[in-house]
């Protein structure tokens, strides 16, 4: 049952990115992302959580599967009910949920934070790439 909670978890998270996704913000995920001198874009904030849930979501899903294989599980909730087997998968779910996406947005916003406001000067920074688009305000 463990392995089948992580491998659900796992797919949760994928479909929050998916399936809950409005088509707004599916538009806005297929924009580029421009900066612009001296600031940092927070729509790199959101790419950088996006992708941090999937990974965990992956790492969830992998992690449940190579469970299953091992048939490593707990003997315990293999004897409950099958009532108290799905209110325990949904509870242990929800809160797995929960902190997965907790977990990428805390990483997403020490990632973000950790990045420099684009400056076109300053040729040496590992955050811009080769070909990075930059608008620049006359003042």
């Amino acid at each position: 049952m463990i392995p089948a909670i992580l491998q659900l978890v796992g797919a949760i998270l994928l479909a929050v990115l998916i399936f809950l996704r409005s088509d707004k913000k599916s538009i806005q995920a297929t924009m580029t992302v421009v900066t612009v001198q001296g600031k940092k874009n927070p729509k790199i904030k959101d790419a950088i959580q996006e992708t941090w849930i999937i990974r965990i979501g992956l790492i969830l899903v992998i992690i449940g599967y190579i469970l299953q294989i091992l048939g490593i599980d707990s003997e315990y909730l293999l004897g409950l009910s099958r009532v108290y087997k799905a209110v325990y998968t949904v509870i242990v779910s929800f809160i797995l949920t929960i902190i997965s996406m907790f977990i990428a947005s805390k990483i997403a916003k020490f990632k973000f934070e950790k990045i420099k406001p684009f400056d076109i000067n300053n040729k040496e920074d590992d955050d811009q790439v080769e070909g990075s688009i930059m608008i620049k305000f006359d003042d």
